[in-house]
C-alpha cells in the first residue's frame, strides 16, 4: 500500500491540493498504471481553447522513443475529496475508449498544478474549422452524410460502454489526416454531472446551451438523460452543418432555455434536403426523448441515403400494401423514423405501442400476442412481424415500429412504483415511467429527482396508476408542501389539467380555470405521487360538479354569473411584433482597392487551426508566406459584416494598423485581409499571455511585483492607444500577451470600439462593447448611461488587476443578466483584496466609481504603479504627510476625488482656475477659489503633482492650493458645466441638446456627453451656451408640453406626470429619478431616467398657492398624505368632543359660521380633492332642535 503524504508546501511544488485526503500521487497512479502519465513528461506550450469545465492546451509529450504533440483538457480545480473519484472515472474512460476507431485517441490522465488533465492526441482541424473556411460556412450533403456516418459510429461505440456525450457540436468533431470525422469530446459533462464543484463559475450545465436537449437543463426535474439525449445534440449539429448557422444563433442562455424548455420550439429544418433526412431531423427535436430516433435509426437512414438514390430508398415503403399495416406509427407520434429501437425476435411477447403522453391504449389492435415470424429486407434490419393473437385464426402482419416488447409484464411506457422504501434515492419520487426493459428483466426507469435512468430488476417494481394528457388533477389533501410550486384557491389547492407527461413521470399542469391575472405561473410541475385525478365521476353532488366545470376554463365562472345578470367585461391587449429587413450592399471587389500599405493578399495566408473564439469572430493560427521568409501569425477573423459596411470596416482597420506601428507595448499588427468573405486582422503570434501564466501558478494569482511590472507595461500601451484616439473596451488577462522577455503587451486592439457603430447582420453578434465580466456601467448602454471615454478603460483595467491579485474572475459564476443588475442597477463594486498597499487599494476603489468622471485616468494609474514599484510605501506616503493641512484650502475628500492625488489636467502658469465642483452637483456650495489665475506651481522633482499659487481678486497674497481640487476654466467653460447646443442640427438628431462638459483644452475644443451619443461629442465652445443644471436631491417633473418623453415616467391617477427626486446625475446629463411620493406597491418602476431637456424643477418657491405647496409636500414621502389625513381626523374628533352638549344655533348662523371658517378648506377640497370633510352630529343635546348638523375638519 502506498504511503500517505501531504502535498508539498515549498515553492517547487505548484499543487495546492492534498490529493485524496493526504494520499500521494504515487499511490494514485498505482491503481491501473496504463492510463497514467507523469506530469514531468508533459510540456505545456500555449492555450488553444477554453470552456465551462476547463482549458485546452497544446503540449508536447516527451517519451523515450519520440515526442508526441498532444492536446490536454485541463479541468478547473476539483474538491480535494472528489479527486480520486474523478481520476478513476477518467482512467476508466481512457481504458474503455482504446481501440475505438471513430473516437479521439486518449493517451492518459495526469495532474498538473493540482488540476486533473485528460491527455489526447492533437488533431489539426475540426468540422467547425472547415465550415468556417467554406462559402457561407455550410457543408455539402455528401460531406454531411459521410461525416455523419463516421460520428454516429463513434457515438455508438461510446454508448456501448455506457457513456453519454452530452456535448455534440461541429467544433468537437475532429478531422484526422484522411478527412475522417471523429469524436473530440468524450463525455466530460456526463462524467462530472454528479461531482460537487467548488467554484460557482463552473455552473453545472450539462453541455453547450445551443445544442442542449430539454432534459439536459434540469435533468432531475425534466429528465432523465439517456442515449436519446445525444440524438438532439446530433440533430442540432447536422442542421448547423447544412445551414452554416449555429442553432439558436444570437440568443442568450435564458432565451434558449425559454424557447427549448418552456415554449418547446423546434429548430427550423432546412429546405431542399431529402425527405428521409427531414423526417429524421424532425424526430431528433421531439421534446419527449422517448419519441426521438436512436443512434441506430440515424445510422440506418444516413447509410441508406449515402448508398442509394432517394427513389430507390422509398420504393420499398411504397410497395407495401397499407391495408396490411394494422396501425400506422403516425397516429402514435413515431413518424420520424422507420425502425424500432428494440429489435424483435421470434417468440417475443408484444403488444401495440401506446401513444406518447398516454398511460393506456385507446384502440389496441394487438392487445398482447407472440411473434411467430419476421419479414425483413436482406439489406435492412427492419420490416414486418407476424403476430399470433389469442382469438384470431391467422397471424397479423404488423409493422414492427408500432409494436413494443413485453417482458415480465412490463413494457416501455408503463407506470411503476418502487416496492420498498430505500431502494431508490431518497430525493427521487417512488413513481416513474419505464424507459426500457431487456429480456433478462433488467428495467430502466425514469424517476423525478434522478438525472439519469434508474436501473434494477422487475421484482423491485409494481404497477402504478398512470396519468394522461388532458386529465384534471389536484394536490392530495394529505400533502402540505408539494415538491413543486402549485396555485392555491384561497386555502384550497387549485385544480389543473395535465398538458404534458415527461419521461420521468413529472406532470406539466396548466390551470385553465384560473384567471390569467391571478396565475403566478402559467404552468406548474407535479410529482405524480402527490396528486389525484379529478373528473365528474369523482365529484359528489351538483356543487362539486359545477366547481369542476369551472376548472375547464376561467370564462365559465363569469359566464354563469352573466346568466344571473352579474357578467364582467374582460379585455386583453395585443402586442405588436416588428420584423427587420437586411439590406445587401456592394461586393468586396472594390473593397481592396483603397489603401495598399496595410493590405495583405489572402493568397499569402495559410490557416492552420483555430485557437480561440469570441463574440466578434475567431482567432486562427496561420502562416504568412513572404518572399524572404515565412512568419507565424495570428488572425482575428471577424464574423460576416453587411456588404455595404465592408469598406468602412476595412478602412477603420487599416487606420488602426497604420497608427499602431511603432507602439512598443501593443501587439504588432501586420495588416488587414479578407478570407472567405470575412475581414481579417493579421498580427504577430505570441505564445503566452498573462491569463495562461496565472492558470499555471499556485492558486492562479500573481505576486505583487509581477503585477506592478505587468501593470506599468500595459498602462503604457493603453496610453499609446489613447493618444491615437482609440478605446480598448476589452481589457482582461487573456488579452495581455507576453513577449519572450516576459514583458506584457496589449493583445486586444479595440475591436469592440471600432465596430460599435457598425450594423451587424447576424443577431448572434450582440453589440456588447466588451466582455461582460469586465465592462463598466456605461458600456452596457452607452447611448443612455454613457458616454464611453478613456476612463471607461480604467474600470476594465481595475477588474483585470483584481483578477491578477486574487486569481478569481470578476463576478465569477454570474450570468450576463446578473452582472448587468449588479453593476448597472445596484451599482455594486468588486471586492478589493486585503493585504495590498493602501495606495493601490485607493486606486482600485477609484477605478470602480460608477461615475466615470470620478475614476482615475491612465496617467494617474501609471504614476501610482511606478511609485509603488520604485519606492517603499512609507517613502511614497511621507510626502503627503509632510504637507501642512492648513495650507490646503479644500480637501478632495469632500468632492468625491479621494482615489487619486493628481489632476487629470496639468495646470500651467497663467491658467484661469476655480474650485472643482463636487460630483453630481451643478454649482459650488462653498467656493474657496471662485475664480483666479495661477501665478506659480510647486512640484516635487520626481512628481507631476503638487500645489498651485492662485491669485484671487480681492485677496492680497496668493492662495496655496492642492492642484487636485482645482479645475481649469477656458472660454468660460470648465469640466462639469451644463451646456446646450446653440444650433439645431449640429448634433445627432437622436441626442439630447443638453449635456455636461467632460473636458476642454486650452484652444477651446470641448468634449461633451449627450444622451443618445455612445461617445463624447467634440466641437468648439462657440457651438455651446450655458444651460440650467440639475443637482442630486432636486425635485423634477416632465414639462407640460412633453407628450411622450424619451424614457418611461410614472403617471398619477388622472394621467398627470408624477414628481420625482434626482438621486444621481450621469456624465451625459441623464437624470436618475426616484419617486418617494408614490406608493411603493403602486410604482411600475423603482426609478426612472430623464432627459434634462424634458424636465423642470419643482420646489416651494415655484409653487403658487397653498394647494401646490401642499401637493409638493406630498412628493417628499408617500406617508405624508395619510399622516395629514390622520391629523385631520384627530383634530375633528377633538373639536367634536368640545362641542358635545352645546346647543346648535339656527340654520342661518350655522351656515354663516361654516361659510366664514371653512371657506379656505372647502376650496382645497373642491379644487384638488386632497382632504375630505368629516361630519359629526351633536347627538347629546337634550333640546329637540331641528337644526342642521355641524361640519368641520
Amino acid at each position: 500500500m502506498a504511503s500517505k503524504i501531504t502535498a508539498k508546501k515549498n515553492d517547487d511544488d505548484d499543487s495546492d491540493y492534498e490529493i485524496i485526503e493526504g494520499e500521494s500521487k504515487t499511490a494514485l497512479a498505482a491503481a491501473g498504471t496504463s492510463p497514467w502519465i507523469d506530469s514531468a513528461t508533459l510540456e505545456l506550450r500555449h492555450r488553444i481553447g477554453r470552456g465551462p469545465f476547463g482549458d485546452v492546451w497544446l503540449a508536447t509529450h516527451h517519451q523515450s522513443t519520440k515526442d508526441n504533440e498532444v492536446a490536454i483538457k485541463m479541468l478547473h480545480p476539483i474538491n480535494k475529496d472528489q479527486m480520486r473519484v474523478v481520476v478513476d472515472k477518467f482512467k476508466d474512460l481512457v481504458s474503455k475508449s482504446q481501440g475505438m476507431e471513430n473516437v479521439c485517441l486518449l493517451r492518459g490522465v495526469s495532474i498538473i498544478s493540482g488540476r486533473i488533465c485528460l491527455v489526447m492526441k492533437f488533431y489539426e482541424g475540426c468540422v467547425g474549422d472547415k465550415m468556417a473556411l467554406l462559402k457561407r460556412g455550410k457543408l455539402s450533403l455528401s460531406d454531411v452524410l459521410r461525416y455523419g456516418i463516421d460520428l454516429v459510429t463513434g457515438i455508438l461505440e461510446l454508448h456501448a460502454k455506457g457513456f453519454l456525450i452530452l456535448n455534440l457540436k461541429p467544433s468537437n468533431f475532429l478531422l484526422n489526416d484522411n478527412d475522417t470525422a471523429i469524436l473530440g469530446d468524450v463525455g466530460v459533462p456526463y462524467l462530472l454531472h454528479s461531482i460537487p464543484l467548488p467554484s460557482s463559475d463552473m455552473i453545472m450545465r450539462l453541455g453547450t446551451p445551443n445544442y442542449m436537449a430539454p432534459e439536459q437543463w434540469q435533468p432531475e426535474v425534466r429528465g432523465p438523460m439517456s442515449f436519446e439525449t445525444d440524438s438532439w445534440g446530433f440533430g442540432c449539429s447536422i442542421v448547423e452543418m447544412l445551414t452554416g448557422v449555429q442553432p439558436w444563433s444570437g440568443k442568450s442562455i435564458d432565451e434558449i432555455y425559454n424557447l427549448v424548455v418552456i415554449k418547446r420550439e423546434k429548430l427550423t429544418i432546412p429546405n431542399a434536403i431529402p425527405p428521409p433526412l427531414e423526417k429524421l431531423l424532425q424526430g431528433c427535436f421531439m421534446y419527449d426523448l422517448r419519441s426521438r430516433p436512436s443512434m441506430t435509426d440515424i445510422l440506418h437512414v444516413f447509410k441508406r441515403l449515402q448508398n442509394s438514390e432517394e427513389e430507390e430508398f422509398w420504393s420499398f415503403w411504397r410497395g407495401v400494401d397499407s391495408t396490411e399495416i394494422r396501425k400506422s406509427s403516425a397516429y402514435l407520434g413515431y413518424t420520424e423514423w422507420f425502425l424500432s429501437k428494440d429489435q424483435l425476435q421470434v417468440g417475443d411477447t408484444v403488444r401495440s405501442r401506446k401513444p406518447a403522453n398516454s398511460c393506456k391504449h385507446e384502440n389496441m389492435d394487438v392487445p398482447e400476442g407472440k411473434v411467430v415470424g419476421l419479414e425483413r429486407d436482406t439489406t435492412d434490419s427492419d420490416g414486418f412481424a407476424l403476430v399470433k393473437v389469442h382469438g384470431v385464426h391467422d397471424p397479423l402482419r404488423v409493422h414492427v415500429s408500432v409494436l413494443e416488447r413485453v417482458t415480465k409484464d412490463l413494457a416501455s411506457g408503463d407506470w411503476v412504483r418502487l416496492k420498498y422504501v430505500g431502494v431508490g434515492d431518497k430525493r427521487c419520487s417512488p413513481v416513474g415511467i419505464v424507459h426500457s426493459i431487456n429480456r433478462e428483466g433488467i428495467v430502466a426507469v425514469g424517476f423525478i429527482g434522478l438525472p439519469t435512468l434508474w436501473r434494477g430488476t422487475s421484482s423491485q417494481l409494481q404497477m402504478a396508476e398512470g396519468y394522461s394528457v388532458g386529465q384534471f388533477v389536484k394536490i392530495k389533501a394529505n400533502v402540505f408542501t408539494p415538491r413543486f410550486n402549485w396555485i392555491r384557491k384561497g386555502r384550497v389547492w387549485e385544480t389543473g389539467r395535465i398538458s404534458h407527461v415527461l419521461p420521468n413521470g413529472c406532470l406539466e399542469v396548466e390551470f385553465p380555470g384560473v384567471l390569467p391575472s391571478r396565475q403566478e405561473h402559467k404552468s406548474c410541475l407535479a410529482d405524480p405521487v402527490e396528486v389525484e385525478i379529478v373528473d365528474f365521476s369523482t365529484c359528489e353532488g351538483v356543487v362539486e360538479k359545477i366547481q369542476h366545470l369551472q376548472d375547464f376554463h376561467w370564462a365559465v365562472s363569469p359566464l354563469l354569473a352573466a346568466m344571473d345578470h352579474m357578467a364582467s367585461k374582460i379585455s386583453a391587449k395585443k402586442n405588436d411584433d416588428s420584423d427587420y429587413e437586411i439590406i445587401e450592399g456592394e461586393s468586396k471587389t472594390a473593397l481592396a482597392a483603397a489603401g495598399t500599405s496595410p493590405w495583405i493578399d489572402s493568397a499569402t495566408l495559410e490557416l492552420r487551426h483555430r485557437i480561440g473564439r469570441g463574440p466578434f469572430g475567431d482567432v486562427w493560427l496561420a502562416t504568412h508566406h513572404q518572399s524572404t521568409k515565412d512568419n507565424e501569425v495570428a488572425i482575428k477573423m471577424l464574423h460576416p459584416i453587411n456588404k455595404d459596411q465592408m469598406r468602412v470596416v476595412v478602412d477603420k482597420f487599416k487606420d488602426l494598423v497604420s497608427k499602431s506601428q511603432g507602439m512598443e507595448n501593443v501587439c504588432l499588427l501586420r495588416g488587414v485581409s479578407i478570407i472567405s468573405g470575412r475581414i481579417c486582422l493579421v498580427m504577430k503570434f505570441y505564445e503566452g499571455c498573462v491569463g495562461d501564466k496565472m492558470a499555471l501558478l499556485k492558486r492562479g494569482k500573481l505576486s505583487l511585483s509581477d503585477l506592478l511590472r505587468y501593470g506599468i507595461d500595459l498602462v503604457t500601451g493603453i496610453l499609446e492607444f489613447h493618444a491615437k484616439g482609440f478605446l480598448i473596451l476589452n481589457l482582461k488577462p487573456s488579452n495581455f500577451l507576453l513577449l519572450d522577455n516576459d514583458k506584457a503587451i496589449l493583445g486586444d486592439v479595440g475591436v469592440p470600439y471600432l465596430l460599435h457603430s457598425i450594423p451587424l447582420p447576424s443577431s448572434d453578434m450582440i453589440m456588447r462593447l466588451g466582455t461582460p465580466n469586465y465592462m463598466a456601467p456605461e458600456q452596457w448602454q452607452p447611448e443612455v448611461r454613457g458616454p464611453m471615454s478613456f476612463e471607461t478603460d480604467s474600470w476594465g483595467f481595475g477588474c483585470s488587476i483584481v483578477e491578477m491579485l486574487t486569481g478569481v474572475q470578476p463576478w465569477s459564476g454570474k450570468s450576463i443578466d446578473e452582472i448587468y443588475n449588479l453593476v448597472v442597477i445596484k451599482r455594486e463594486k468588486l471586492t478589493i483584496p486585503n493585504a495590498i498597499p493602501p495606495p493601490l487599494e485607493k486606486l482600485l476603489q477609484g477605478c470602480f466609481m460608477y461615475d466615470l468622471r470620478s475614476r482615475p485616468s491612465m496617467t494617474d494609474i501609471l504614476h501610482v504603479f511606478k511609485r509603488l514599484q520604485n519606492s517603499e510605501e512609507e517613502e511614497f506616503w511621507s510626502f503627503w504627510r509632510g504637507v501642512d493641512s492648513r495650507e490646503i484650502r479644500k480637501s478632495s475628500a469632500n468632492l468625491g476625488y479621494t482615489e487619486w492625488f493628481l489632476s487629470k489636467d496639468q495646470l500651467q502658469v497663467g491658467d484661469t482656475v476655480r474650485s472643482r465642483k463636487p460630483a453630481n452637483l451643478c454649482k459650488h456650495e462653498n467656493m474657496d477659489v471662485p475664480e483666479g489665475k495661477v501665478v506659480g506651481l510647486e512640484r516635487d522633482t520626481t512628481d507631476s503633482d503638487g500645489f498651485a499659487l492662485v491669485k484671487v481678486h480681492g485677496v492680497h497674497d496668493p492662495l496655496r492650493v492642492l492642484v487636485s481640487v482645482l479645475e481649469r476654466v477656458t472660454k468660460d467653460l470648465a469640466s462639469g458645466d451644463w451646456v446646450r447646443l446653440k444650433y439645431v442640427g449640429v448634433a445627432d438628431k437622436r441626442c439630447s441638446p443638453v449635456g455636461i462638459v467632460h473636458s476642454i483644452n486650452r484652444e477651446g475644443i470641448v468634449a461633451v456627453g449627450f444622451i443618445g451619443l455612445p461617445t463624447l461629442w467634440r466641437g468648439t465652445s462657440s457651438q455651446l451656451q450655458m444651460a440650467k443644471g440639475y443637482s442630486v436631491g432636486q425635485f423634477v417633473k416632465i414639462k407640460a408640453f412633453v407628450v411622450t418623453p424619451r424614457f418611461k415616467w410614472i403617471r398619477k391617477d388622472r394621467g398627470v406626470w408624477e414628481t420625482g427626486r434626482i438621486y444621481h446625475v450621469l456624465p451625459n446629463g441623464c437624470l436618475e429619478v426616484k419617486f418617494p411620493g408614490a406608493l411603493p406597491f403602486g410604482q411600475e418602476h423603482g426609478s426612472c431616467l430623464a432627459d434634462p431637456d424634458e424636465v423642470e424643477l419643482v420646489d416651494f418657491s415655484t409653487c403658487g398657492g397653498v394647494v401646490q405647496k401642499y401637493q409638493h409636500l406630498e412628493d417628499f414621502h408617500w406617508a405624508v398624505r395619510p399622516l395629514l389625513i390622520a391629523v385631520g381626523v384627530l383634530t375633528a374628533m377633538t373639536l367634536g368632543g368640545l362641542l358635545v352638549g352645546k346647543k346648535v344655533g339656527r340654520s342661518k348662523d350655522i351656515k354663516q359660521r361654516v361659510g366664514s371658517s371653512g371657506q379656505c378648506d372647502c376650496q382645497i377640497r373642491n379644487g384638488q380633492d386632497r382632504v375630505g370633510l368629516y361630519r359629526k352630529k351633536s347627538g347629546k343635546s337634550k333640546s329637540k332642535s331641528k337644526s342642521k348638523s355641524k361640519w368641520f375638519f
